[in-house]
């Protein structure tokens, strides 16, 4: 679908931004957004209107049966459904195993 509205060609240059490099009117190119969110908030809402609290509880309490079996994938779902999945680790190393040179420039900010 078409938006009615056509935005002019960018400066050259200036890719439509001001002096504080935000966009100016009318000159953000940008597209329409995710295409599909209004068909995922429909589904999201025949979802909600299908499940019932009752639903709810009967999944929850085979999740919880089969956790208690000792069922690991089980235990984990249960788990990371009450306190969250756990951090995992981010490795800041080189394909090597090596350390990452990382240098950080601070401009100072411009008072005028």
């Amino acid at each position: 679908m078409a938006d009615s509205k056509k935005t002019k060609p960018l400066p050259k240059g200036s890719k439509g931004r001001d002096e504080s490099g935000r966009f100016k009117k009318g000159e953000y190119e940008g597209g329409p957004g995710n295409p599909y969110a209004k068909q995922a908030a429909e589904l999201k809402a025949a979802l909600y209107k299908a499940v019932t609290p009752k639903d709810i509880e009967e999944i929850a309490e085979k999740l919880l049966a089969k956790a208690k079996r000792a069922d690991i994938p089980a235990i984990k779902e249960l788990f990371d459904r009450l306190w969250g999945k756990s951090a995992q680790p981010v490795n800041l190393g080189d394909a090597e195993g090596g350390i990452l040179d990382i240098t950080v420039n601070v401009a100072a900010p411009n008072n005028k």
